[in-house]
């Protein structure tokens, strides 16, 4: 797995690729704590370099998404290939989390 973040007006995009294993969940837990520390921060996750993700990994995103919304802070994520998608749409954390087709309308979203 490879996490890169850059900013973008003031927002943080954090692009996620590769596969996510067990130690690469605990990586990104360690990453998003450090990250959502940061009170009003907007974040993008972009998960367009991801084949597949699990339960666990979906836990760690909502987390995340809690830490950041409780701290005043906003989160969409973006380019998600059908399967995330999905997984999104049943277990409703798209009636939560702002999903965006593209990182241009989530920057839009965010600005």
């Amino acid at each position: 797995m490879e996490m890169i973040s850059r900013i973008i007006s003031k927002i943080t995009v954090i692009e996620i690729k590769g596969e996510i294993d067990h130690r690469e969940e605990e990586k990104m837990a360690e990453y998003f704590k450090s990250a959502s520390l940061l009170k009003g921060n907007k974040v993008i996750l972009h998960l367009g370099g991801l084949p597949y993700i699990n339960s666990a990994v979906l836990g760690i995103i909502v987390k995340f998404y809690n830490n950041l919304h409780g701290s005043k802070g906003k989160m969409v994520v973006c380019n998600l290939n059908p399967f995330i998608l999905n997984m999104f749409r049943i277990t409703h954390i798209s009636e939560i989390i702002k999903i965006c087709p593209t990182e241009k309308e989530a920057l839009e979203e965010l600005a």
